[in-house]
């Protein structure tokens, strides 16, 4: 509809607010907390990876259906499953899930009624409160010690393995660093 001839032409008005340019981090990337290229050399650099905590809740869900020995505790068995669900989950990219809870006990033999007396020495000289926070170090000796090819496997591929040589999936040497 037209307007009236009285009517004065609208005026183009003027902006009153304009937003800051953006300036780039320094490093270069949009989100400063982001990783986007993971250097495994360096040390205690771990296996960063989304949604990590959830583990901490799927773990639970095993308690019932481990295998403790005397000197054994829960807490230390689930810190130890955690931190091997958390490497392999990392290493596709994802978040946890229940199976990759369910490799990391498997690859320690928590899920074994009879594990070997050697499993169960290097489980009651390692892992002892494993999940206290001066512990950094030996928790990054557990993670490192668990291979990541192994890890890439799929679960009923690690529960083979775990029957047929558990020493092929871990490192032992690397819990002694320290």
């Amino acid at each position: 509809m037209a307007a009236p001839k009285y009517v004065p032409p609208p005026v183009q008005q003027t902006k009153y607010y304009q937003s800051t340019a953006k300036i780039k981090h320094s490093s270069g990337v949009e989100r400063p907390a982001e990783i986007y290229i993971h250097n495994a050399n360096e040390a205690g650099t771990g296996h960063p990876g989304p949604d990590q905590g959830y583990a901490l809740r799927l773990v639970k869900d095993f308690k019932d259906k481990i295998f403790l020995f005397p000197g054994e505790h829960w807490q230390d068995a689930s810190e130890v499953a955690v931190l091997t669900a958390l490497k392999r989950a990392s290493l596709f990219g994802r978040a946890p899930c229940a199976h990759d809870i369910e490799a990391g006990l498997w690859i320690w033999g928590y899920l074994d009624s009879n594990p070997e007396d050697q499993l169960i020495e290097i489980r009651k000289g390692n892992f002892g409160h494993i999940g206290s926070g001066h512990n950094y170090l030996k928790r990054r000796y557990v993670s490192d010690a668990v291979s990541s090819s192994s890890l890439k496997r799929p679960l009923d591929q690690i529960r083979m393995d775990y029957g047929k040589s558990w020493r092929t999936m871990i490192d032992s040497s690397k819990l002694e660093e320290r």
